[in-house]
C-alpha cells in the first residue's frame, strides 16, 4: 500500500516514468467476527470477479465508518517468500494461504512485488472470505507494463484457520510475489509494540552490483525487535531489487525477498518493517542485487518488547479519508487532523497519495509542531507529473491536542489524498537505548549470490 521524492542533495529523486494507479486506502479493520460467516476460495485458485471495475482513478468518496477493536502488537520475523512468481488475469482474485501463523494472529505484514503486467492496473488485498465489492475498494499496490512493482501491507487473516489473504488483480495479466515480514498477534512481554519517531534518515548511498550493508541504526530502544522504515531506489543504471534483512540472517535467504524494485528513470519508495538483528538488536542488512544506484532509508519508529502492557498496540479502522484532492503549491506545507484517532493515540498508520502533480516534487510528512528543516530531512514520497502515486506510513502524531500530522510538498504542485487506516494505543514503554554506532559506517561487502526468477519470481 505504497512511493517516495526528487532529485536533489541528500534526497531522492522524484519519479519521472511511474505511472502507478493512485492507491485506495487498505481495508485494514475486515476482523474475525465477520470473517466466520464468510465462505473461503481454496489456496491459490483464481476465480472470477463478477462486476470488476474496469477503470482505475482516485476514489472520489470519503469514508467515515470505525471500527473498534482490541490493539494488536507486533511479531517480527525473517522475510520470508510464501509466494513466487503466482500467475493472475484480470478480474480475477488468488487466495493465499500464509504458512506458520501464530496462535490468535490477526493480520500479517506483507510485502507484495508484481511483475510481468500486461496494462497498467491495481492490485487489492483482504482477508479471505471478504466480499469483493468491499476488497476491490482498496489497494496495495499499482502494477504498470515494464516494470516490477512493490507494495508493502498490514493484511488481516481469513479463512477457517485464520491463515488466508486473498489478492485481487483488476486489469491485464500479471504475475506477484509474496514476502511475509511479521504477524499482529495478541501482546504479550516478548512482542513488539510501537514507539514512533519524528522521520529521520539512516542510509544514504550508492550501491553496486551485488552489495551489502550492514546497518547499524542509531538510537534505537532497548528492547527493540522491529524497525519501520522507508526504502527508496533513485539513480538506477539498470533494473534491481533491494532486500532489507535482520543483521545475522542467511544472505542467500535474505536476497530471497524484497522491499523495493529499482529501475532507470523511476526514484520508487516502499515502506517496510524489519525485524532487528546484531549482537544489540539494533542492526538490519541491506541488499542490492544490480547497480550502481542510489539506495536511501529512513526511519520512522521502532517495535520494542512489553505489548502486554497495551501501550503502543496497532488498532485498525475503517478507512478514514483526512484528506480528500487538497491541492498543495511548491514549499506549501499543510496540516490534517486525524480521523477516527482517540485520545492518547500517539502515531497513525496512513496511505498517501499524490494526483494532478505538474512536475516533479518529494513530499515529507511529520508530526504537528515539527521544525521544518527536520521534517524536511525525510519524506514518504516522489510525485511526479502525469502519475498519481501512493504509498503507506508509520507516522508520529504532534499538534496541541496530539492528532495532527503535517505535509511538506518541496516543488512543482501537486494534490493530496491521505487516508488513515489504523493507530497506535499511547507510546510503548523506552528503558533507554543500545550504543549508537561509531562513525563512519561499515563498507559494503559484495556476494556471490545472484537471485533471479528461480529463487525470487521477480525477473
Amino acid at each position: 500500500m505504497l512511493e517516495i521524492f526528487s532529485l536533489r542533495s541528500a534526497r531522492p529523486g522524484s519519479s519521472t516514468r511511474l505511472s502507478d494507479h493512485p492507491a485506495r486506502s487498505r481495508a485494514l479493520a475486515v476482523l474475525a467476527l465477520s470473517l466466520l460467516a464468510a465462505l473461503v476460495a481454496a489456496p491459490a485458485t483464481a476465480v472470477t470477479a463478477a462486476g470488476a471495475p474496469t477503470t482505475v482513478g482516485v476514489p472520489t468518496t470519503d469514508v467515515a465508518e470505525a471500527t473498534s477493536a482490541t490493539g494488536a502488537a507486533y511479531r517480527a520475523v525473517a522475510p520470508r517468500r510464501v509466494v513466487s512468481g503466482q500467475g493472475i488475469g484480470a478480474g480475477k482474485t488468488v487466495t493465499i494461504r500464509i504458512p506458520d501463523v501464530p496462535a490468535g494472529a490477526t493480520a500479517v505484514q506483507l510485502n507484495v512485488t508484481a511483475s510481468r503486467a500486461s496494462a497498467v492496473s491495481y492490485m487489492s488485498l483482504c482477508a479471505a472470505g471478504t466480499p469483493l465489492a468491499d476488497c476491490r475498494t482498496t489497494s496495495a499496490l499499482n502494477p504498470r507494463p515494464g516494470i516490477d512493482t512493490p507494495g508493502s501491507a498490514v493484511v488481516a487473516l481469513g479463512g477457517a484457520a485464520r491463515d488466508q489473504v486473498t489478492v485481487y488483480n483488476n486489469a491485464g495479466s500479471l504475475r506477484f510475489s509474496v514476502d511475509v515480514h511479521g504477524f499482529y498477534v495478541p501482546p504479550t512481554t516478548t512482542d513488539g509494540v510501537f514507539t514512533s519517531r519524528v522521520p529521520s534518515r539512516a542510509l544514504d548511498r550508492t550501491f553496486g552490483t551485488r552489495e551489502w550493508q550492514t546497518l547499524t541504526l542509531r538510537d534505537v530502544p532497548v528492547g527493540a525487535t522491529a524497525v519501520a522504515v522507508n526504502v527508496t531506489s533513485s539513480r538506477f543504471s539498470t533494473v534491481s531489487y533491494v532486500s532489507a534483512c535482520p543483521a545475522g540472517q542467511d544472505r542467500a535467504v535474505c536476497s530471497g525477498s524484497s522491499v523495493n524494485n529499482a529501475a532507470p528513470g523511476i526514484d520508487r519508495a516502499n515502506a517496510a518493517v524489519v525485524k532487528l538483528g546484531g549482537t544489540s538488536s539494533n542492526q538490519i542488512q541491506v541488499y542490492n542485487n544490480a547497480g550502481p544506484g542510489r539506495v536511501v532509508v529512513d526511519v520512522t519508529g521502532f517495535f520494542v518488547k512489553g505489548g502486554s502492557a497495551g501501550k503502543g498496540t496497532y488498532v485498525p479502522v475503517s478507512p478514514q479519508r483526512a484528506m480528500s484532492f487538497q491541492p498543495m503549491s511548491a514549499g506549501q506545507t499543510r496540516t490534517l487532523t486525524a480521523p477516527a484517532v482517540p485520545a492518547g493515540a500517539k502515531a497513525a498508520v496512513v496511505n498517501v497519495t499524490t494526483t494532478r502533480t505538474t512536475g516533479t516534487s518529494y513530499l515529507s510528512a511529520c508530526p504537528a509542531g515539527t521544525a521544518l528543516a527536520s521534517c524536511k530531512a525525510a519524506s514518504v514520497k516522489n510525485p511526479a507529473a502525469g502519475r498519481d502515486i501512493a504509498n503507506s506510513a508509520m507516522l508520529k502524531l504532534g499538534g496541541s491536542r496530539g492528532d495532527q500530522i503535517t505535509f511538506y510538498n518541496n516543488a512543482a504542485s501537486t494534490s493530496l489524498i491521505v487516508d488513515v487506516v489504523g493507530y497506535f494505543v499511547g507510546e510503548a514503554p523506552v528503558t533507554g537505548t543500545v550504543p549508537n554506532p561509531p562513525a563512519p559506517a561499515p563498507a559494503p561487502a559484495s556476494t556471490s549470490a545472484k537471485p533471479d526468477a528461480s529463487n525470487t519470481g521477480v525477473r
